[in-house]
């Protein structure tokens, strides 16, 4: 053991004085960052990815347990994964679909469908001004 201590302490020494220059400056001087930023282009704002049209169209649980949803007009079996939307396993005697987007999370019901600005459920009855539903 004491011969190793004594090795690397000569080895230390050696590389101590085999380069006594000093390692030099770190970081960049004020003038050199300000000529760092100002030949960077600038960054545009980063936006996040506008949400996709989905509208739930339907819900059919077998008795097997098996469910099917009927996304955009398409067929889908639960607890899958397609076009960037992956479809929840649907529970027992409920109504709402379980829809994960690469950066939101819903649960939208028959009829309803995702406000693509707000991010939002909202149900697909249309009111005009008079207040009558159609």
């Amino acid at each position: 053991m004491k011969k190793w201590a004594i090795f690397l302490i000569n080895i230390y020494s050696a590389v101590a004085l085999a380069d006594p220059s000093p390692l030099g400056r770190l970081f960049f001087t004020p003038a050199e960052r300000r000529q760092l930023e100002q030949s960077s282009p600038p960054q545009p704002p980063s936006t996040p990815a506008p949400l996709p049209k989905l509208e739930i169209n339907g819900i059919v649980q077998r008795s097997d347990g098996k469910g099917t949803v009927w996304l955009n007009r398409q067929p889908i079996q639960e607890d899958t994964h397609q076009e960037n939307v992956q479809i929840g396993k649907l529970r027992q005697n409920s109504d709402r679909v379980r829809l994960d987007l690469p950066q939101h999370r819903l649960s939208l019901r028959p009829g309803q469908h995702l406000d693509t600005v707000t991010g939002k459920a909202v149900d697909n009855i249309v009111v005009q001004q008079t207040g009558t539903t159609h």
